[in-house]
């Protein structure tokens, strides 16, 4: 994870509690009024086991989320989503450079299971992903790019230590099936590109939110 990456989530999560943290009364009460607006800036890791991609681009990778949200009600919300993947990775036999793009935006129904300090969770939803991978052979870069509907369901814990702040913990399971939008095959150099690539796998995200 590179110093510039590390910045600019602190700097995020910094400029989202600073609302809360200047709030003198905002200590949450024993009947703590949650506001229906909530955003919330986090990071984790993401696996794709599907094994091609685990040789190429390793089990874990680092992905940065934002999540928007508004309560209906005590206890369901909807919501808008994002996580955003980058990993760059080598192919086993020629050892060519190998990027991987993920930009997803989600959608969904979120229920909260109690109410409180400590709200448990979980959810479900589908989003729309712009999957690109570059793989560099020799001097020249094959470029190949998908754009899918996928479906996921979630679970998490959300603790406020505050009226407006909390922190956000949660597990996603995604199913994704893609598919390129031209079939390129490199049989010099012992490249196929398969018809399909399965993108399911599982997120774990910790995050701080602002609710308002």
């Amino acid at each position: 994870m590179k110093k510039s990456e590390v910045m600019l989530v602190f700097l995020l999560v910094g400029v989202l509690a600073i609302p809360g943290f200047l709030r003198a009364d905002d200590q949450v009460t024993d009947e703590p009024q949650f506001g229906k607006f909530s955003i919330t800036v986090s990071a984790g890791i993401r696996s794709i086991p599907e094994k091609m991609y685990e040789r190429v681009f390793g089990k874990n990778n680092l992905a940065y989320g934002l999540d928007l949200s508004y309560k209906l009600g005590n206890s369901v919300a909807v919501f808008l989503h994002t996580d955003y993947l980058s990993v760059n990775g080598e192919t086993t036999l020629t050892q060519e450079t190998v990027k991987l793009t993920i930009m997803p935006i989600e959608a969904g129904m979120r229920f909260y299971l109690t109410s409180g300090k400590f709200i448990p969770y979980i959810g479900i939803g589908a989003g729309y992903y712009d999957v690109k991978e570059e793989v560099s052979i020799g001097n020249a870069t094959n470029t190949f790019s998908a754009k899918e509907v996928g479906f996921f369901a979630e679970g998490g814990l959300k603790f406020y230590f505050t009226n407006s702040i909390f922190i956000d913990l949660k597990g996603k399971y995604l199913f994704l099936n893609i598919a390129p939008e031209e079939n390129i095959v490199n049989d010099g150099n012992g490249f196929i590109y398969l018809e399909e690539r399965k993108l399911n796998g599982i997120a774990l995200m910790g995050g701080l939110g602002i609710s308002f």
